[in-house]
């Protein structure tokens, strides 16, 4: 599979960190591997700047807080995961996203970074929601595709060579 070239975009367009090859190597895979490829790389650069635009909302507007916390629970139960949030599930997504994009090494095991986070904080805010009879719903809904797509990510665009 060819990936293009990222022209002036990227300090490592000549390859200084490497490149590589993401997904199966089979012709009749190809088309379908670089579909879920360029998704994947739509998916993780979104949910990023969507974490991010969340996070500022929640920062400047403290009564926005309340749909993804327990009821009477203070706001540090939901402002503790901002650092970890900002690394690893808007950081690595952002950076994985970016890795895909122009085929770099680091690309794929950020991403298995990034798909343990963002299935940990997916797995939290459901267990809250169950805990406390239907607190923090919202965070839970909107959380659900960070469940299942980050992990299908790391399966389909498994670097070749790992291929059953």
């Amino acid at each position: 599979m060819n990936i293009p070239d990222a022209g002036p975009l990227t300090p490592f367009a000549n390859g200084l960190c490497g490149t590589a090859d993401y997904g199966h190597t089979s012709d009749s895979w190809q088309m379908v591997d670089m579909s879920v490829r360029r998704l994947g790389i739509w998916f993780l650069l979104v949910q990023a700047v969507g974490g991010a635009v969340w996070w500022g909302i929640l920062m400047l507007w403290p009564s926005a807080r309340r749909p993804f916390m327990a009821v009477d629970a203070p706001d540090v139960t939901l402002l503790a995961f901002s650092v970890a949030d900002s690394l690893l599930f808007i950081g690595a997504s952002a950076a994985s996203g970016y890795g895909l994009w122009v085929g770099r090494v680091w690309a794929w095991p950020l991403l298995c970074v990034h798909a343990g986070a963002a299935a940990y904080a997916s797995l939290y805010c459901w267990t809250l929601t169950a805990l406390t009879g239907g607190d923090g719903m919202l965070g839970a809904v909107l959380m659900s595709p960070s469940l299942v797509i980050p992990g299908v990510l790391v399966w389909r665009l498994r670097p070749q060579g790992n291929n059953p």
